[in-house]
């Protein structure tokens, strides 16, 4: 089964959205301010645009378009686009 994310989640945004053998759910977003994430333990995909994943401590993970990072569970963190910036979240 061949899925094309970027379509997908421009067709959907922020909605949550199950695929199929990945144990988790989706849910894709534009973001365009900061914004607070809850603490699971995610897969981010950057679609379009920047993200910073800011964690605490001063750490932070820069995802440019087509980066994939995944952050554990119990770290809190905001999401900061950079510009209009499109996200994929998987949770596992």
């Amino acid at each position: 089964m061949k899925i094309q994310l970027k379509q997908l989640a421009q067709t959907l945004p922020n909605t949550p959205i199950h695929l199929p053998h990945t144990g988790g759910d989706t849910l894709t977003c534009w973001l365009l301010e900061p914004r607070p994430d809850e603490a699971l333990d995610t897969f981010y995909l950057c679609l379009e645009g920047e993200l910073l994943v800011d964690l605490p401590h001063g750490d932070f993970v820069h995802l440019k378009k087509q980066e994939a990072a995944r952050i554990e569970a119990g770290k809190t963190r905001v999401l900061t686009p950079v510009g209009k910036t499109l996200v994929l979240m998987l949770r596992l």
